[in-house]
């Protein structure tokens, strides 16, 4: 059953992951002015008005005193992977088709296009569930802001959701390190946004992954569990049925990746083989672990 965030109460709303971000809308739908046709009476710097959509000069939307310039090209968001959206919730399916690889991590990935255009994929960010998330992105020199949000402040009483969220940009500055702002909300106006920062160093715009373990819980709502990355399947770890062995064949349950409770991690050493993914893991301690997380 959705819910108005208005009436729901502190369990039923579940934490996201965020990037900063002002707040454009309110809870409900409504923008907060930013299109509500007051742009159309003011001009900006070339004469044209933001009311056409050249967003050419845009308010300052993150406050730090800088006109911030639409980026967003076009964006594309995932249905909730961790559970199914109708009846209990519970899923086999952890991941959809195309970045399995990526189960259990939670990841920014990035592609330069060329002249300023860009491609960013958030893989696997916690969310509230029963939301339906629109996305919106601007930019200043040396920065770029991302807000995911759920502007009418649908949401069910379900738990934690995982989401992938795609970004087609523009207009990107590449002279120099870009300072990332990811902002999720999950009910603008009436629930805190989740906000968080990456800087991504110039030598390393053209593209790149950063990922790190996915929190409990998010994890816990994951009903899949002994595969990489995953939950040990342990019937005391969230969803897990702890039916059959605690991980995949290959895998051992371990507390080495540093997460919250043990997950299943590939072993690796002289008699182990290298680690997959070479982009993320590396053989640490036995294990294959993540080189670097954000």
């Amino acid at each position: 059953m959705k819910i108005k965030c208005g009436f729901a109460t502190g369990a039923m709303l579940a934490v996201g992951l965020v990037i900063s971000f002002s707040v454009l809308s309110s809870c409900g739908g409504q923008d907060n002015g930013s299109q509500n046709g007051k742009d159309a009476a003011a001009a900006d710097a070339d004469g044209d008005s933001d009311a056409d959509g050249d967003a050419d000069l845009d308010a300052d939307t993150d406050g730090d005193g800088d006109n911030d310039a639409d980026a967003l090209a076009g964006f594309n968001g995932s249905a909730c992977k961790s559970h199914s959206v109708k009846g209990s919730g519970r899923s086999t399916v952890a991941l959809a088709p195309g970045n399995a690889e990526l189960d259990g991590l939670q990841c920014i990935s990035w592609t330069s296009q060329g002249n300023g255009s860009f491609l960013f994929d958030l893989v696997n960010f916690p969310g509230a569930c029963g939301a339906e998330w629109s996305g919106k992105a601007t930019t200043a020199p040396g920065v770029l802001d991302l807000l995911i949000e759920n502007p009418d402040c649908l949401l069910a009483d379900c738990g934690i959701c995982t989401y992938d969220w795609s970004f087609d940009l523009k207009g990107i500055s590449t002279s120099g390190a870009l300072t990332l702002n990811i902002t999720v909300d999950e009910c603008p106006g009436h629930m805190d946004p989740k906000k968080e920062t990456v800087t991504i160093a110039a030598d390393r715009l053209s593209k790149g992954i950063l990922c790190r373990y996915l929190g409990f819980d998010a994890l816990a709502w994951i009903s899949r569990c002994g595969g990489m990355n995953l939950l040990c399947n342990n019937s005391q770890y969230g969803m897990c049925s702890g039916q059959g062995p605690e991980c995949d064949a290959g895998l051992t349950c371990s507390d080495k990746a540093g997460t919250e409770k043990p997950i299943c991690l590939e072993p690796c050493g002289a008699d182990a083989g290298t680690c997959p993914l070479p982009d993320l893991l590396t053989c640490q301690n036995g294990f294959c672990l993540l080189k670097e997380t954000w």
